[in-house]
């Protein structure tokens, strides 16, 4: 997978670009979003062909291959891509260095090496050092970069030019506070901004701009609720964390129980409207609307504060906080109904009555910390921050049989304070 990313690199000159890779004045490498093909998508050719023919022809290929770059961010479409929100043939995606994107690869590289590190074969401690080293560059690159000191936000980045596309705030800005590349400082004032104007009545809105496009406001969409919601919890924001979840399962709730239904996105400015937008009418079920909502109601099962009614501060009681503090780390001890569901692989409704609760039901009626829907052994924080990229934690998570999830080690997070215990949860569901 990094491979495929950084295909070229190593042929490039400070200001040039190939594929999927940007080499910088500075001979720093970051990635953008890219496609081969410069002509219309296939799954969607008849209305990317009838866009592209009110276009001069020799701007035809640069729009095409903007159109699948976007369709390869997930983002498609959203006027973070456009130069103009109101019109699709102004996409800029190849031209841009996505904040989220470098992120992502950020964690990897980091993930890659400290893997490398315990196993410990023959030529892995090399390994291991080339992709830290790799890791801290991309870093220190991407927040020189993408880091707009004056707005106190986390900006995608025209490389051409070194421009912050600073007229186009996104949620994409806490990528870097989720995945540990942003200073405390930094994850101190992107919380603050992400308060003061992408909260709304139903959790964090994607943009602030109202373009008719689906990844655009006013939608919210799960994934991005949870890096959002994760990310400012993880610089200390958890009253922030905890209002935005709790909105956000209001939402749910409210859905669910109008409809029957759980959504690919909401929109969260007018809780009693539909989101919308986009090339297709919103979709039904979607697994990642069911996990962000089974991983949060596991958080209030677990005693995490319920919202703006428990934004005063108290003692910490997320997982993180409770480690920062020297409590316990390890999982909860699980609810009985949610323990015999995960003994038996019995996912009906009756077993997973206690967590429909916490996601769709009463909130009154959920089990009360410290129930929790992990189950496994409790574990010291400070053995937790002594333990080796070896030391495997077993916490499953609805799910009929276990898996392992690699405990964080110190390369995985600039900031010691929260290196050497997990972070945020791996949803692994069932197929029913």
């Amino acid at each position: 997978e990094h491979r495929f990313w950084m295909d070229g690199a190593e042929r490039l000159a400070p200001g040039q670009a190939y594929r999927r890779v940007v080499r910088l004045p500075d001979g720093s490498v970051l990635n953008r979003y890219w496609d081969d093909l410069p002509e219309p998508r296939p799954e969607s050719y008849r209305p990317d062909d009838e866009v592209g023919q009110t276009l001069p022809p020799d701007r035809r290929e640069a729009f095409y291959r903007n159109v699948r770059a976007t369709a390869e961010s997930g983002w498609d479409f959203s006027s973070r891509w456009m130069r103009d929100p109101s019109d699709l043939r102004t996409l800029e995606t190849v031209d841009l260095l996505p904040v989220d994107l470098n992120s992502l690869l950020y964690h990897a590289e980091r993930t890659i090496a400290a893997l490398r590190a315990f196993r410990g074969r023959k030529g892995d401690a090399e390994v291991a050092r080339r992709f830290a080293e790799a890791a801290e560059r991309r870093r220190r690159s991407l927040l020189a970069a993408a880091w707009d000191p004056q707005g106190g936000f986390f900006y995608d980045v025209r490389w051409r030019t070194d421009e912050r596309v600073s007229d186009r705030p996104t949620l994409a800005a806490t990528a870097p506070l989720y995945f540990g590349l942003a200073t405390e400082e930094q994850g101190r004032t992107v919380a603050r901004q992400l308060e003061r104007a992408f909260l709304k009545p139903g959790g964090f809105v994607t943009t602030l701009i109202a373009s008719g496009q689906q990844w655009d406001a006013p939608n919210g969409w799960p994934p991005l609720e949870w890096l959002a919601i994760e990310g400012v919890r993880r610089y200390g924001s958890a009253g922030l964390a905890d209002t935005a979840a709790a909105r956000w399962l209001a939402l749910n709730r409210r859905t669910w129980r109008a409809t029957g239904r759980m959504m690919e996105k909401y929109d969260v400015e007018d809780l009693s409207r539909g989101a919308g937008g986009g090339e297709y009418p919103t979709q039904d079920g979607f697994g990642w609307t069911n996990g962000v909502a089974l991983a949060l109601g596991a958080q209030r099962a677990s005693g995490t504060p319920r919202g703006d009614a428990d934004r005063k501060a108290g003692k910490p009681r997320h997982q993180i906080e409770r480690a920062a503090e020297g409590g316990d780390v390890g999982p909860e001890r699980a609810h009985p109904g949610i323990a015999a569901a995960l003994q038996s692989g019995d996912f009906g409704l009756g077993g997973l009555q206690p967590a429909r609760q916490c996601c769709l039901g009463n909130p009154a009626e959920a089990p009360e910390a410290p129930q929790g829907f992990l189950r496994g052994e409790r574990q010291p924080a400070q053995a937790a921050l002594g333990q080796s990229p070896a030391d495997l934690l077993l916490e499953p998570l609805l799910v009929s049989r276990p898996f392992r999830l690699l405990a964080p080690h110190p390369l995985l997070h600039p900031n010691p304070r929260l290196s050497g215990f997990p972070f945020s949860w791996t949803l692994v569901l069932s197929n029913h």
